[in-house]
């Protein structure tokens, strides 16, 4: 049997995170994902009545412990597209678009600088493919930025009211809502190993509701690690966190 004492106890292990679509129904679960922190603090608030009597004034009389909602933080090195839309408080979904030919649009181009290629309801068009303009010729009256579906005049000739051409090259990929969501609510397990003992043990919170706890560093000289803070939220029939330590048996 395991050793019941826990002492100078050293945990390693890497959470799965499920994401609730609604407050109860839970998705499919992620890969194992590294964690640099994981934190709980279950603390509470001492409410004390204070004598004010004569002969033991301003002495505590009683003291009553109130248990405090449990809060977690943990930090990331490791993320799926789900927490970095977490991280930037919105929501993740799946993007695709067909290749299409001989789009066209009248445009304004500029000497010398870039001008956006946009569709009919004013959206900017990106990633396009053999833009051409009637009587000009590219790399010398004008160039295209494909990836950003940019045009910029290099000639006077260039530049001016042109009827531009390009061809959409298909994509798929994922689109990120920001700043969509006030927070995000998970599901978080974990296989935890004590390198100090060998004792294993598996670690569920059924709900824990948390939002990034710092900015999300879009250009950042360092490794960019996703931070969250929230509290654990207590599910029907389901213990607040579910913490076992196992001893496997053939």
């Amino acid at each position: 049997m395991a050793a019941e004492s826990i002492t100078n106890s050293w945990l390693h292990g890497n959470p799965q995170f499920a994401v609730y679509s609604t407050e109860t129904v839970l998705g499919n679960w992620s890969d194992e994902i590294n964690a640099i922190d994981f934190n709980l603090n279950a603390s509470s608030d001492e409410k004390r009545e204070i004598s004010m009597a004569a002969d033991d004034n301003l002495q505590t009389k009683r003291s009553l412990f109130v248990q405090k909602p449990t809060e977690v933080e943990l930090s990331l090195s490791e993320v799926n597209r789900t927490l970095v839309a977490a991280a930037l408080h919105g929501s993740a979904s799946t993007l695709t678009r067909s290749s299409a030919t001989g789009e066209t649009a009248t445009m304004t181009l500029a000497l010398g600088e870039w001008v956006q290629i946009v569709d009919a309801n004013g959206k900017p068009v990106r990633h396009v493919d053999a833009a051409a303009i009637a009587d000009k010729v590219e790399g010398t009256d004008f160039l295209t930025n494909e990836e950003l579906g940019q045009i910029k005049a290099l000639t006077a000739g260039g530049a001016g009211s042109k009827t531009v051409t390009w061809n959409l090259k298909a994509y798929g990929g994922y689109k990120y809502g920001v700043a969509t969501q006030s927070a995000i609510s998970f599901s978080v397990q974990m296989r935890l190993k004590d390198h100090a003992t060998s004792v294993y043990y598996l670690m569920t919170i059924p709900k824990i509701t948390v939002q990034a706890s710092e900015a999300f560093k879009l250009i950042n000289m360092d490794r960019q690690d996703i931070k969250f803070k929230g509290t654990v939220i207590k599910m029907p029939n389901r213990d607040l966190v579910e913490y076992e330590q196992l001893t496997l048996t053939a």
